[in-house]
């Protein structure tokens, strides 16, 4: 492994966790694509996850954040959500990540139409709805924020309730999505490649809780809106691909 390569890992895995960090979602969209350069998909995948194992103690140990985390809402997420696990290695093998990227996109964007036109406090049902499709996406895409982003969004929590909320479910969503892939392979990652990875970790984590310390609620709704568009954007792109 090159020094060049590790490098890379650092600082695209910082400015992932630093984003993260910073709004609550949005490590995978801004490191994979650079980290894809350098590593195997399977690296990528389980890197991620090991660093959200890292980033989100870190950002619950943050002073203030008793109180803030949602707990029953996080539940109701997490539980719909390991029901939809073991479906998405059905809908993927029906589908196909392409095409399973491409519906991602589209539905994205819909509901985000859906909010701006009817806006509306989101209920049990709809967070059903949202944590199964975090399930199903966990294992078929690993593109699993979306639905969880936009139920939360659609509460009307603060930002800081929003970003803490968010965290739990990512933190358990990133247990499970790493047990299910150690145990189905080995990604092969070297002690420098997850010295790197926790070193940016550690860094991102930093740069984005001060920006998110100073970033006004209203700021912070419209660059959830803005991560979200531009996820489902590059999902689309993905699956036309």
């Amino acid at each position: 492994m090159s020094v060049w390569t590790l490098v890379v890992v650092g600082v695209a895995v910082g400015a992932g966790i630093a984003m993260q960090s910073a709004i609550g979602f949005g490590a995978g969209l801004l490191a994979s694509p650079i980290l894809l350069l350098v590593l195997e998909p399977v690296q990528v995948v389980a890197l991620l996850l090991l660093c959200g194992l890292l980033a989100g103690p870190l950002i619950l140990a943050e002073p203030g954040q008793h109180g803030r985390v949602q707990r029953r809402e996080a539940g109701g997420l997490l539980a719909a959500a390991a029901a939809g696990l073991p479906l998405g290695v059905v809908v993927l093998g029906l589908l196909g990540r392409h095409s399973m990227q491409l519906v991602v996109g589209v539905l994205v964007l819909a509901t985000l139409a859906a909010q701006r036109l009817r806006p509306a406090r989101t209920g049990p049902a709809s967070g059903a709805v949202a944590g199964a499709a975090a399930g199903v996406l966990t294992t078929a895409t690993s593109l699993n924020g979306p639905p969880l982003v936009l139920w939360l969004r659609g509460r009307g929590h603060s930002p800081a309730v929003f970003r803490a909320t968010m965290t739990v479910a990512f933190l358990a969503l990133s247990v499970a999505g790493l047990a299910v892939l150690l145990a189905a392979r080995d990604p092969h990652l070297s002690a420098g490649l997850v010295v790197a990875a926790l070193g940016g970790t550690l860094v991102g984590w930093v740069v984005g809780a001060n920006v998110f310390r100073r970033m006004h609620p209203s700021h912070h709704r419209r660059a959830v809106t803005a991560l979200l568009v531009a996820t489902a954007l590059t999902s689309v792109a993905a699956g036309l691909s």
